[in-house]
């Protein structure tokens, strides 16, 4: 009995999260479970708060003593099946359909839910055995195998987690004692018979996980989307041992208070193996949430980290995300509810991080705000253009040839400025062209004069195409190109974005209605703040509001197209203002569409090289082009 106990005896090695995590060992056995009190009959309300008391008869740690060792515990509803499923299986009809079900729900298998045994079927749990289980996929299911023991961790209904604060520490033995400990944990919300697990090996970390939060007077450890995956993790790995069975039925108590917010990846439970793929994609990536149970006033706020800043508190439940750039990334939703006495109760913010080796992007699909997709041809209330802009004037830029050898003539900028004045002029604009061998002084003269000659309820657009650089020491710092412009001291006579934001923030003080600063240049990325734009009703053009969009991001190259003899995001950008970029068929395209189109296009023609980017300077306001006869 002792060498099948050593069996257990687990490596928790440091892979499980990020670097931080030293090599440790424990193993340990549970026994005697109550809930509420009960040993048997055990029924709980939907959604309340339960306490797991039990006894732990033998431990095993080893380990420095200044370290956290948590029992890990699984909420789950078993996967029982008749028979196998998958190739060469039995393949039973009911079988077939909740394999099917279960898979779909995780996001490997995409066909149609029903109890045929095909060969989608067969390649989604070779997938699933690819991903998760860690062995040569063979595509079946069996009734006592590795995969569907896999398969009912990752459908798990949850996890948590008791800190064991009275653990006993050895030095590579055992202990053979009865300590009594207890957890408190959320019950499910849908009425099933479910099953309670621990691992025989322990979660030993250097530092603490989970946020401690009270309810009804009780500890609660809420965990965050990534610790949850490294729990899941150690279930997969370790075999589960199962602790008790409860039967979750109707509540009769009202305004339950919630303790969690649950988030949501692409329709399914978040997981770094197989939600966001890097490359090209048809759907954009969906963050949605929600939270149990549901309660009277509740309110949202969320944000994209490094990219974006906290959304103003609201009801949405729901953000589409059409470009993420390379590295690592963190979702947060935090929310906030009103309790009893009118006061706002914050939950703990749920999160979720991955990391992506090349950008991703999809092909664009329009949303409203509210989450809901927009259709072409949809009735839409359409703002007084005709009254909307007292006049439309642009700014064009290019600069062609240069002083310093270091930088190489652009032959395409006549005619990338050609094209940008000839779609203006058809939407209306009084164009002003600054072309060729231009100076520093002469730009910022004409910049000068341009902003003099602004008034109220303009649409403005200033358009650059030049090269741009980083400063050679100070890699934060870009400039673009003026002829006279000299890489080796560019304090002199090269533009510096810093200088033309201030500019650009006297433009925004005037009273114009919309202003857009285009930048078709190397380095532009590092004037905007990455966003990924959602769409908005049109009501917003009434609104004022400034933007700039670059070429690409700060250490992106603009390409040319040498067949069109022009530059890429320009080609782009003006069809875009022609009506390629009017996805919801109103004959008018905002600037969100404008981006959606551009970015999607140049990021596909230069696979991936390039991928124009926005960058909200004051105001909720969009500038719109108007495309019908």
């Amino acid at each position: 009995m002792k060498n099948n106990r050593i069996l257990f005896f687990a490596i928790i090695f440091g892979s499980l999260l990020v670097l931080r995590i030293p090599v440790y060992s424990g193993g340990l056995y549970l026994k005697n479970p109550t809930f509420n009190g009960l040993h048997d009959d055990i029924r709980v309300p939907q959604n309340s708060l339960v306490s797991l008391c039990y006894n732990i008869t033998e431990y095993l740690f080893s380990g420095h003593g200044n370290n956290y060792a948590y029992v890990p515990f699984m909420i789950a509803r078993p996967i029982k099946l008749a028979g196998s499923v998958g190739r060469g299986g039995k393949n039973i009809p009911g079988d077939v359909k909740r394999i099917k079900s279960l898979l779909k729900s995780i996001d490997v298998y995409r066909g149609m839910v029903d109890s045929i045994a095909d060969e989608k079927l067969y390649e989604a749990i070779e997938r699933f055995q690819r991903i998760f289980c860690d062995q040569t996929p063979d595509g079946r299911i069996d009734v006592k195998g590795k995969t569907l023991r896999v398969l009912n961790v990752e459908a798990a209904y949850g996890f948590f987690v008791k800190l064991n604060k009275e653990r006993k520490t050895f030095e590579g033995t055992g202990g053979h004692y009865n300590i009594k400990d207890c957890v408190n944990f959320e019950a499910p919300g849908k009425i099933a018979t479910y099953r309670i697990y621990y691992s025989y090996a322990p979660l030993i970390l250097d530092y603490k996980i989970g946020t401690e939060i009270k309810r009804d007077g009780k500890e609660l450890i809420v965990l965050n989307i990534n610790e949850q995956r490294m729990v899941k993790k150690l279930f997969r790995n370790y075999l589960p041992a199962e602790l008790a069975t409860i039967r979750v039925v109707a509540t009769g108590a009202q305004n339950v208070a919630p303790t969690a917010t649950y988030l949501r990846l692409n329709n399914g439970i978040p997981n770094i193996e197989t939600r966001i793929k890097p490359g090209e994609s048809e759907k954009p990536v969906t963050f949605s949430w929600h939270i149990h149970p549901k309660i009277g006033k509740v309110q949202f706020r969320y944000r994209l980290y490094p990219d974006s800043d906290w959304s103003p508190w609201g009801e949405r439940t729901q953000v589409n995300y059409f470009f993420l750039g390379m590295g690592s990334h963190t979702f947060a939703v935090e929310t906030r509810y009103l309790d009893e006495n009118g006061a706002w109760k914050l939950l703990p913010v749920s999160d979720y991080s991955f990391y992506l080796e090349h950008p991703f992007i999809s092909r664009p699909v329009i949303y409203k705000a509210s989450g809901g997709q927009v259709q072409p041809d949809a009735p839409t209330e359409i703002p007084d253009f005709q009254n909307l802009y007292t006049k439309s004037k642009a700014l064009l830029v290019g600069v062609s040839n240069f002083s310093d050898q270091n930088l190489s003539p652009l032959p395409f900028i006549k005619q990338d400025v050609g094209r940008m004045k000839e779609v203006l002029k058809k939407q209306g604009f009084e164009v002003t062209t600054v072309v060729g061998s231009k100076t520093r002084a002469e730009i910022i003269s004409a910049m000068e004069d341009f902003l003099a000659g602004l008034d109220t309820n303009d649409r403005v657009i200033v358009y650059f195409s030049t090269h741009g650089f980083q400063d050679k020491v100070i890699k934060s710092r870009a400039y673009l190109a003026a002829a006279d412009c000299d890489t080796d001291r560019p304090a002199l006579n090269c533009i510096s974005l810093e200088s033309l934001e201030d500019i650009f923030n006297r433009a925004i003080q005037l009273p114009v209605r919309h202003l857009l600063i285009v930048l078709d240049t190397c380095s532009a990325g590092l004037g905007v703040i990455t966003k990924s734009p959602e769409y908005k009703e049109l009501n917003v053009a009434v609104e004022p509001g400034a933007h700039m969009i670059t070429a690409g991001l700060a250490d992106q190259e603009a390409e040319m197209d040498v067949q069109r003899q022009m530059s890429t995001f320009t080609w782009y950008f003006t069809k875009g203002i022609e009506g390629e970029a009017d996805y919801t068929g109103d004959h008018i395209v905002t600037l969100t569409e404008l981006l959606l189109y551009t970015r999607y296009n140049v990021a596909k023609k230069t696979k991936g090289a390039q991928t124009p980017m926005i960058g909200r300077l004051k105001g909720p306001g969009e500038m719109v082009f108007v495309t019908k006869p």
